[in-house]
């Protein structure tokens, strides 16, 4: 097993933005290296568990300078996004616990960059499955013509008698095992997604030990779950179905960057929250990469299990993702770059 200490090493600011603009399934059949940037900062996290935006928004813009090779954070979006784009910021707020969802501070942050890049604020949407969910986490619904705007596609779960909000596409697709249909923000309403998931263990429920939830998993509240489809979502530790989902062509073609929120993570008993097992890690992880990202994310949360005596973990879904080339999951073909800590 990689240890973090061996896994993230130090590279060049120029390789970190060699490969930009690049077709990722390309760069990875022809054996480019996957970049990852981590940027760290102390400052992110005050006491009480309260976060600091000013200094997340000096991280945030730090790790996108960093993976861009630009001076300014607008810059390098700007490689990924029109002024004519509606972008989309999938977050996870799976739960709608606020500590152990995408922090709202990070999420502000990163749509002020959006304006400043030339994005019109109400075409910058924030979004994830659940109304009820979102507001848990600290998050304003806003459906109006002003402002950023903040979507769901239920008002709630299923299983809690939701209803739609923005609701599904009509036609059902099957993906692999799984018959659904697709969240209608992510084909209908947005051009262009930013993946913002929060880094967290997903394990230890019903005998199923999946990892991590991050990056690739995210793209789960992409389409619709229900009582008929859950089973098979989460079969051999979601080995088939994360890669099935991800690999779909509309989720693939859009999502252009993963931003993962790794300032708080819970690295045991996910993926619902357990107070016990959080640790102020003050991490920002940069990719284009899911498979690379959530590979760094995985070795972030073994090293922390391990300093607390809990058994390292893994994941069946990143092996089977770079095996569909959707990015890199062995160290060798990882270059990251760790700033601060």
């Amino acid at each position: 097993m990689t240890t973090r200490r061996c896994f993230l090493k130090m590279t060049g600011a120029a390789a970190v933005s060699a490969a930009l603009g690049k077709d990722l399934r390309s760069a990875v059949a022809a054996g480019q290296k996957s970049r990852v940037v981590v940027v760290r900062s102390e400052a992110m996290m005050m006491e009480g568990n309260a976060f600091n935006e000013n200094a997340i928004d000096k991280a945030l813009e730090a790790a996108l300078c960093q993976f861009g090779g630009t001076k300014r954070a607008p810059e390098m979006l700007a490689q990924y996004i029109k002024p004519d784009d509606v972008v989309g910021l999938k977050i996870n707020a799976n739960f709608g616990q606020r500590m152990n969802a995408t922090k709202v501070e990070l999420v502000n942050s990163l749509c002020r960059l959006l304006a400043q890049a030339g994005v019109k604020e109400n075409n910058i949407i924030i979004w994830d499955r659940c109304v009820d969910e979102l507001e848990g986490c600290g998050y304003e619904i806003n459906r109006g013509k002003r402002g950023v705007r903040c979507l769901a596609s239920l008002t709630r779960k299923v299983h809690r008698g939701g209803k739609p909000q923005v609701g599904f596409c009509e036609e059902e697709v099957k993906l692999g095992d799984v018959v659904t249909r697709y969240a209608k923000l992510a084909i209908e309403e947005c051009s262009v997604i930013i993946n913002m998931p929060v880094l967290k263990s997903f394990g230890e429920m019903g005998g199923r030990i999946l990892g991590i939830t991050g990056a690739l998993k995210s793209h789960i509240g992409s389409i619709e779950v229900t009582s008929e489809n859950v089973d098979a979502l989460h079969a051999d530790g979601c080995r088939k179905s994360v890669p099935d989902v991800y690999s779909a062509e509309p989720l693939r073609q859009k999502t252009k960057l993963a931003i993962c929120d790794s300032i708080f993570p819970l690295f045991h008993h996910g993926p619902g929250d357990d107070p016990r097992y959080h640790e102020r890690y003050n991490a920002l992880i940069v990719a284009e990469d899911p498979v690379a990202a959530d590979t760094v994310g995985l070795d972030i949360l073994n090293g922390l299990r391990a300093a607390r005596g809990v058994d390292t973990v893994q994941c069946s879904y990143l092996a089977a993702s770079g095996q569909r080339g959707l990015g890199a999951n062995e160290p060798e073909r990882i270059e990251v770059l760790e700033i601060g800590g």
